[in-house]
């Protein structure tokens, strides 16, 4: 359960190397998750997209990308007796991935790492990280969570929480990825594919 939140939030830049040694306090260093960590033939996008389910299924908390920011106090919208937030995009297609709130272990997480590891693992989507790791594969988790259990604590939000998180502030595409956004995930995903190679397929 969420109890408090400071006034203030604290922005942090995990490495990857930060992030395996994190992982590998909680799950054994021949499990899945580290793996994916430490194989070459995964590309960085799809593993900082994969960290934020892990971080959050092992400690909870809140996760929000780095150009998007909370417009309200995290204490006035999110309540002492949630267990996780959802929300809709405003297109109401898929669910809001580039926020995140729930507590530790929650069941649409766990789902969700399910998921991405058998896209990783089979390839399923080799130019699509909406689909292979982001809002696809989180919104087919929940609603396969739900479709399975009617007992998930859970409390859903009008789209896009309600004005809570604000997605993109002014510049903040420019600020992150230049002029011409040659590092923007869309870009990349066309230039090559999620996994550089096939050594990770059916590991």
């Amino acid at each position: 359960m969420f109890t408090s939140f400071s006034e203030g939030t604290l922005n942090i830049n995990i490495s990857f190397t930060m992030m395996i040694g994190f992982l590998n306090l909680f799950v054994p260093s021949t499990g899945p998750i580290p793996s994916i960590f430490t194989d070459a033939s995964i590309s960085a996008l799809p593993k900082r997209i994969f960290f934020r389910y892990a971080i959050l299924f092992k400690t909870g908390g809140v996760y929000l990308d780095m150009d998007s920011l909370n417009i309200v106090q995290l204490d006035k919208f999110i309540l002492p007796t949630d267990s996780a937030l959802i929300s809709l995009e405003k297109h109401l297609e898929y669910y809001v991935q580039w926020a995140l709130v729930f507590e530790a272990g929650h069941p649409f997480l766990e789902k969700t790492l399910e998921i991405v590891m058998d896209n990783l693992q089979t390839n399923r989507y080799p130019r699509d990280v909406h689909a292979m790791t982001g809002p696809g594969a989180y919104t087919q988790a929940i609603k396969e969570c739900l479709k399975e259990s009617s007992t998930i604590q859970y409390r859903e939000l009008g789209c896009d929480y309600e004005g809570n998180f604000k997605f993109h502030y002014r510049f903040s595409k420019f600020f992150l990825y230049g002029a011409f956004r040659k590092n923007y995930w869309r870009t990349q995903q066309l230039e090559r594919p999620l996994l550089k190679d096939e050594g990770f397929v059916n590991r």
